[in-house]
This record gives structure tokens, sequence and C-alpha cells, in this order.
């Protein structure tokens, strides 16, 4: 009975002990799936003793189930190695705030540790950012980006109008007058080109200059206004121009446009800061003129600024361009109204010997005028002039004779006698003519009627009945 017991003991032992090799191969394949604390080390302990007194891992270390002084102590004691040497410290990036732990906790985002054995992780600084776990270290933030609060995972860019150029702050700066930003995250601000300007700091644009203002060099905090007698018409102008020629600035500054010259004034160059007036003998009826015109001959200006030229009065004239005052009508010539012409040659068989005329005489009866400006002469005593002659019309002597009275030629006796003396003459060799072919035509007649037939068939044809 004694010996059945001691068999059911022993085999009950060996059963133990079965059971307890499982466990222990169980709690060491638990073992090797997780990591202690990232150290990615394998078990390869083999227990050849079996601690039976262990001693817990403090906060910072854990116990290493790969090492044989903390794989082989007893499996309710967890967390434990054979002494406080053979625990293991978290390393970098790690931690473990408790004690009796088998790993370390990563340092989760915007943390970090750089020392082994932290029992907490440290917040990343302002300027700083953390964007993975188990870091040892914090990132600082890249130019154009910042971070004003600790323990953040990533920074933020800069704002528009706004610029970051160094590593690792916490904030970003503003743009400078005559800069601007008008991205995010950025490095640098862009200087205002020239045309614009910016007087405030932090923004995102630029201002073109306005009207009558110019700007020709980059980040300007303001713009000019155009010099002396020149303008600026569109916002944004880089350099103003010279008023035009035809126009004037009276020495202003900041013009929008220029002002034109008034009709009777002129400006010939560019940049005039006023306009001249048109000298005596010119005028000009235009405004934005850059030059005046000679008075046409027939009219006169003698004033200075003249807008238009003015008629001469009757029996007077202006012979040149550009004249000043008028002159009388010379001798044989006329101007009967006040015009812009000049004055009329007086026509044949008129005249006047005086200056300023306003109309011609006619050349008298018995006179006759070979000139319009000189006195009239007489007439010959073989010749007619009747009123308005230019020139004597003869009388054919001995056959005309003139009458002084009438003005016209008479024919003489002589003539007469002539005239008779051929007709006459004409007469009679014209019945001379006639005498003679009436007589031709009855001599041709008497011959046809006396002549005999000559003008038979020499072939005599006789026929019978």
């Amino acid at each position: 009975m004694t010996k059945h017991c001691d068999h059911g003991l022993e085999m009950e032992l060996t059963f133990l002990t079965k059971i307890y090799n499982i466990a222990c191969w169980t709690l060491l394949l638990l073992l090797i799936s997780e990591t202690a604390g990232g150290t990615g080390y394998e078990l390869t302990a083999n227990c050849t003793v079996h601690y039976v007194k262990c001693v817990t891992c403090g906060a910072g270390s854990f116990a290493n189930s790969s090492v044989e002084e903390c794989y082989c102590c007893p499996t309710s004691a967890r967390g434990q190695c054979y002494n406080r040497t053979s625990c293991q410290e978290c390393r970098e990036g790690h931690y473990q705030p408790q004690a009796a732990q088998i790993s370390c906790f990563p340092c989760l985002k915007g943390f970090y540790t750089s020392e082994k054995g932290s029992t907490n992780c440290t917040a990343c600084e302002v300027g700083h950012f953390a964007n993975e776990t188990g870091l040892s270290d914090c990132y600082p933030c890249s130019p154009g980006t910042f971070q004003n609060m600790s323990g953040q995972a990533e920074c933020s860019q800069c704002s528009e109008g706004q610029y970051q150029d160094v590593a690792g702050q916490s904030g970003c700066q503003n743009c400078t007058k005559g800069t601007f930003q008008d991205h995010l995250g950025q490095s640098q601000c862009v200087d205002c080109p020239p045309g614009s300007f910016q007087n405030l700091t932090g923004q995102s644009s630029c201002h073109k200059c306005p009207q009558g203002h110019f700007q020709t060099e980059n980040s300007s905090s303001n713009c000019d206004p155009c010099p002396e007698n020149s303008y600026c018409r569109e916002p944004g102008c880089v350099n103003c121009s010279l008023c035009p020629a035809g126009t004037y600035g009276n020495g202003s500054t900041g013009l929008v446009d220029c002002p034109v010259c008034n009709p009777g004034s002129f400006s010939a160059t560019n940049g005039s800061s006023k306009c001249s007036l048109c000298p005596k003998g010119y005028y000009q009826n235009k405004s934005n003129k850059t030059r005046c015109e000679p008075c046409a001959a027939g009219s006169y200006c003698s004033d200075e600024g003249c807008q238009t030229c003015g008629a001469c009065a009757k029996g007077h004239e202006t012979r040149e361009l550009n004249s000043t005052k008028c002159e009388p009508c010379q001798e044989g010539f006329y101007k009967a109204e006040p015009s812009i012409k000049q004055c009329t040659q007086c026509e044949d068989g008129y005249y006047t010997t005086e200056t300023g005329s306003t109309s011609c005489n006619i050349c008298p009866q018995g006179y006759y005028c070979p000139s319009a400006w000189a006195t009239p002469k007489l007439c010959p005593v073989s010749a007619i002039c009747p009123a308005g002659s230019s020139s004597p019309d003869s009388c054919d002597i001995p056959f005309f004779s003139a009458d002084t009275e009438t003005q016209t030629c008479h024919p003489t006796e002589e003539l007469i006698a002539l005239i008779v003396g051929v007709s006459v003459v004409a007469f009679i060799i014209l019945a001379v003519i006639v005498y003679k072919i009436h007589k031709s035509r009855r001599v041709r007649n008497f011959q046809e009627e006396t002549q005999p037939l000559t003008t038979a068939s020499k072939n005599i044809i006789y026929q019978g009945l």
C-alpha cells in the first residue's frame, strides 16, 4: 500500500513538472513576442538557474526578458531581475514612469528625451517640433515656418505679409515697408517694383503710384510727385513724361495732365512751363498748337496773341505775309470793301492816280488811258477815243475822218467817190460776163439743130412682111 502511494506521488510530481515547463515556455513565447522598449533583442537566455528572489526594476528601466537574470525570475515576479544592475535603462526617445515594467514607451509626437533611463519625455520647445514618436531631439522649424507653442508635432506656415528667414523661431516677422509677400510659408519678402509702393508693414501686396506720381526704385514706401512741367495720366508710373509741345506745366509738380495752350498762344518744345503769345503778324485760332501761322497777304495782326488776323479796310491792303499793319492801295489799284483780299488793278479804260482808292475812274471821252495809274491822254486828231478807251482807234486817212463830238469815224468824199467808181466798174464787168455767157449758149443750140444724122448701123437688114 505504501509503495503504491509512493508511485502515485511520483507520477503526480512528474505531471506538475510538465505543467511547470509548459508554463515556462509559454511565458517565454510571450516575452519573445514583445519588444523590450524597441531594443530588438531576441531571447537567447537559457535558465540554468531559477532565481527565487529578484528585485523590481525601477522607473526609467525595465526587465529585459532577453537577459537570463531577468528571464529566469519567477513568473509571478514580472518586471523583476536578479539585481538592479540587470535591469535595462530606457534608451533615448523612450521613457517608463512606473516600476516593474517589461518595456519602455516611445515619446509621443511633440515630445522627446535625449537621456537614457528617462521616466518622462520633455515637450518640444517653441520654434521646434517632433513629427514622429520615439525621438531623442526635436527639429527646428524651417525658415518660412514657426511654432509658438511647446509640445507640437508640426510647425505653422508664416501668413501672407510675413516671413521668417531663421530656423527654429516662435513667430514670423512682418514684411517691412516697401516690401510684400502674397504667399504662405515664405522665408523672405518681395520688393515692391518700380511704379509701386507700400507704406505699411505686414502687407500682401503693393499699391500702384497714384496719378501724377512716380517711383523709379524698388522697395519704396512712397511715390514722388512728378517734377515740374511733367505729368503722369495712369496709376503706376515709373517715370513721368514732359508736358508735350502745345501744352505747358506752369511750373507745377504732380500733374495728372498738362493744360493746353489757348488760341493765340503756343509752345514749341516739350516741358514748357508756359505758353508764348503769337508774335505780331501771326495768329492761332486753335488750342494745343506748337506754332502760330503767318497772317495771309491782305490781312494783318498788330498785337501779340492774335487768334485771327484782321481784314484791311477798304482802300487798304497788305502785300506780304505776317504783316503787322495795312497800307493804302497803290496808284492804279483799288479795294471797294473791307476784306482780306489785296487791292485790285483798275480794268482797261479805268484809272486812279491816288493811293488808297476805293474805286477807279473811267477814262473820259476824247481821252485814252494806256495804264491804270497814269492820267488820261488826249486822243489824236486822226483817231477816236470813246469813254473807257485804253488806246485810240485810228480813222483811216483819207477815206475816214474823226468826229470829235460823237467819237466816231465818218467816211470822206474820196471814199464815197471810190465806192461809186468801183461799183460802176464792177457792174460793167458783170454785164459783159453775162452777155458772153448768153451768146455762147445761143451758138451751141444752133449747131445742135443743123447737124445731119450719121449714127445709123452699117449692117442694114431688110425684113419682109
